[in-house]
């Protein structure tokens, strides 16, 4: 709903938050995304979701990890998620 600006905030709010989420952006693709963290029953976790816009497509994407601690996810989970968004052919190296 978010993406295709179909909740009750207005375009110009939802294009706002739409430049914010941008993380990258090159002639191939844009990726945009917000990280997120908490924890449950003594674990770390770390999330990453967001989509990639390319000339042909758009592709949605969520990732959820835990740890032991904070430290160990806070990284791994943007990398990760790049790394399978490369290995799929949406981001370039």
């Amino acid at each position: 709903k978010f993406y295709d600006e179909k909740l009750s905030v207005s375009k110009r709010s939802t294009e706002i938050v739409k430049q914010i989420l941008v993380q990258e952006e090159t002639a191939e693709y844009k990726l945009s995304a917000k990280t997120g963290g908490g924890w449950n029953n003594g674990k770390a976790l770390g999330w990453y979701v967001g989509y990639v816009e390319t000339k042909d497509n758009t592709i949605f994407f969520a990732l959820n990890m835990d740890g032991k601690n904070y430290m160990a996810i806070r990284d791994k989970r943007i990398e990760l998620t790049k790394q399978i968004l490369t290995e799929l052919g949406y981001l370039k190296k």
